[in-house]
């Protein structure tokens, strides 16, 4: 998927998500110490992961979505599951879009 978003990207001059998290978020994403910190940062980003088959998907308010680990092997549910415990889902009542909560 990264060849496919870089194809896109160079020949329709509009950037992926995939591209977009790489640029923005990827680098806080990679060193969170726990979930809680990784679903802030994506928040803040306006963007949430959850399940998805046996993985996890990064998904934007506008439906995009991108698989994790196709933005970096680090964001494999495995990988993350190592470092940050058992995938925990965000707090349904801590949902935000761009830093503010929905109730």
């Amino acid at each position: 998927s990264e060849n496919l978003a870089q194809d896109m990207e160079h020949h329709t001059s509009i950037e992926s998500l995939l591209g977009w998290i790489k640029r923005h978020c990827l680098e806080q994403l990679e060193q969170c110490d726990n979930w809680p910190e990784f679903h802030k940062i994506l928040q803040s980003h306006g963007l949430e992961i959850t399940l998805r088959g046996n993985g996890l998907v990064i998904s934007h308010d506008d439906g995009l979505m991108v698989k994790a680990s196709s933005i970096s092997r680090k964001l494999s549910k495995h990988k993350l599951e190592e470092r940050l415990g058992l995938f925990q889902p965000i707090e349904p009542n801590t949902k935000s879009i761009f830093g503010q909560k929905r109730y």
